[in-house]
């Protein structure tokens, strides 16, 4: 089951840039859309780690035969970075209900990352650790409070880290929501789509 209409503005946002971006429901039997690699490399994981990974790498592929991709197993280097065909970029997450993936062709995109998360309200602890001392100044209460940025900011490390290999702080990432635009501190840009709803979905995109 889609949890991304057609009438998303976040699908629309993706299909501006030749991005292929869905999401579904984690369903029993998931697990069996791992390809035999892949399940061993997840070894004795626990089924619900088993089904989400599934799903997310059912659905990348599915998205991946809309581009002509050649159908692969999709797995991940010593950093836990998906793999790709040659010539196409991707993303994928997943939380305890749903999963999530987005693909381009390297032509397109330089590099993409995705996350989602339930909305819900953060530990006012885990909210001094999210947003830097300008984003506080920024934005009210009720958006700190949140997930919104936690859910960008992941978003923006998955599209920042396959290239760079750099472990970034939450506070590494200044996220500027009206222009749609995150900096690393060391200089990266992506520019970002975010969507609220029950759930909270991001899709970031190197820019430099």
């Amino acid at each position: 089951m889609t949890v991304l209409p057609i009438t998303s503005p976040l699908r629309a946002w993706a299909e501006r840039r030749n991005i292929l971006i869905g999401a579904r429901a984690i369903a029993p039997g998931d697990e069996a859309k791992l390809w035999p690699e892949e399940a061993r490399r997840l070894g004795s994981s626990l089924l619900d780690r088993l089904r989400a990974s599934g799903a997310a790498r059912g659905l990348a592929r599915d998205l991946l035969s809309s581009l002509l991709a050649p159908p692969c197993a999709i797995l991940a280097d010593a950093d836990r970075v998906p793999l790709w065909p040659p010539g196409f970029v991707g993303s994928l997450a997943h939380d305890e209900t749903h999963a999530l993936a987005a693909v381009a062709r390297e032509t397109d995109v330089a590099a993409l990352g995705v996350d989602l998360e339930p909305a819900r309200r953060l530990e006012p602890e885990m909210t001094a650790l999210v947003a830097t001392p300008a984003e506080r100044a920024r934005y009210d209460d009720e958006l700190l409070g949140g997930v919104a940025l936690f859910v960008i900011k992941e978003a923006v490390f998955k599209a920042l880290f396959p290239a760079d290999r750099r472990f970034l702080e939450f506070r590494d990432v200044e996220v500027d929501l009206e222009a749609g635009i995150a900096r690393a501190r060391y200089g990266a840009r992506c520019a970002f789509f975010w969507e609220s709803g029950v759930k909270i979905y991001a899709l970031a995109t190197r820019e430099s």
